[in-house]
Protein backbone atom coordinates (compact mmCIF):
# COMPACT_ATOMS: atom_id res chain seq x y z
CA UNK A 1 0.00 0.00 0.00
CA UNK A 2 1.12 3.50 -1.20
CA UNK A 3 1.85 6.19 1.83
CA UNK A 4 -1.09 8.85 2.50
CA UNK A 5 -0.02 12.49 1.93
CA UNK A 6 0.38 14.22 5.09
CA UNK A 7 -3.17 14.77 6.46
CA UNK A 8 -4.13 17.91 8.08
CA UNK A 9 -6.98 18.51 10.96
CA UNK A 10 -10.73 18.52 10.29
CA UNK A 11 -11.82 21.58 12.05
CA UNK A 12 -15.36 23.56 11.01
CA UNK A 13 -16.49 22.32 7.65
CA UNK A 14 -12.63 22.19 6.59
CA UNK A 15 -9.27 21.04 6.34
CA UNK A 16 -6.63 23.07 7.92
CA UNK A 17 -2.71 22.94 9.37
CA UNK A 18 -2.27 22.10 13.16
CA UNK A 19 -0.91 25.01 15.31
CA UNK A 20 1.44 23.24 16.55
CA UNK A 21 3.50 22.39 13.85
CA UNK A 22 4.09 18.60 14.94
CA UNK A 23 2.78 15.48 13.53
CA UNK A 24 2.89 11.79 14.21
CA UNK A 25 2.97 8.33 12.07
CA UNK A 26 -0.29 5.99 12.23
CA UNK A 27 1.46 2.91 11.28
CA UNK A 28 -0.41 -0.73 10.03
CA UNK A 29 -0.64 -3.40 12.93
CA UNK A 30 -0.30 -6.28 10.85
CA UNK A 31 2.77 -5.19 8.65
CA UNK A 32 4.11 -2.45 10.83
CA UNK A 33 4.34 0.42 7.63
CA UNK A 34 3.69 3.55 7.74
CA UNK A 35 -0.12 4.28 6.60
CA UNK A 36 0.35 8.44 6.93
CA UNK A 37 1.66 11.40 8.89
CA UNK A 38 -1.07 13.10 10.33
CA UNK A 39 -0.49 16.86 11.80
CA UNK A 40 -0.81 16.95 15.46
CA UNK A 41 -3.41 19.25 17.21
CA UNK A 42 -2.43 21.73 19.92
CA UNK A 43 -4.20 23.78 22.42
CA UNK A 44 -5.32 26.50 19.89
CA UNK A 45 -7.03 23.33 17.27
CA UNK A 46 -8.53 22.03 20.09
CA UNK A 47 -9.90 24.77 20.98
CA UNK A 48 -11.30 25.89 18.06
CA UNK A 49 -12.46 22.37 17.53
CA UNK A 50 -14.61 22.37 20.74
CA UNK A 51 -16.36 25.81 19.87
CA UNK A 52 -17.18 24.45 16.30
CA UNK A 53 -19.05 21.43 17.91
CA UNK A 54 -20.53 23.51 20.10
CA UNK A 55 -22.11 25.97 17.52
CA UNK A 56 -23.09 22.62 15.40
CA UNK A 57 -24.71 20.94 18.37
CA UNK A 58 -26.95 23.97 18.91
CA UNK A 59 -27.89 23.78 15.01
CA UNK A 60 -28.16 20.20 15.41
CA UNK A 61 -30.93 20.29 18.59
CA UNK A 62 -32.53 23.27 16.97
CA UNK A 63 -33.68 20.88 13.87
CA UNK A 64 -36.51 18.50 13.75
CA UNK A 65 -36.26 14.41 14.38
CA UNK A 66 -36.84 14.19 11.10
CA UNK A 67 -34.92 16.75 9.89
CA UNK A 68 -31.77 14.61 11.95
CA UNK A 69 -33.05 11.34 10.56
CA UNK A 70 -32.37 12.62 7.10
CA UNK A 71 -29.33 13.44 7.98
CA UNK A 72 -28.17 10.17 9.29
CA UNK A 73 -29.67 8.25 6.31
CA UNK A 74 -27.53 9.81 3.90
CA UNK A 75 -24.24 9.45 6.26
CA UNK A 76 -24.84 5.74 5.86
CA UNK A 77 -25.30 5.65 2.03
CA UNK A 78 -21.78 7.55 2.30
Amino acid sequence: MSRMAEQQLYISGGYTSATSGRTFETINPANGEVLATVQAAGREDVDRAGESAKRGQKIWAAMTAMERSRILRRAVDI
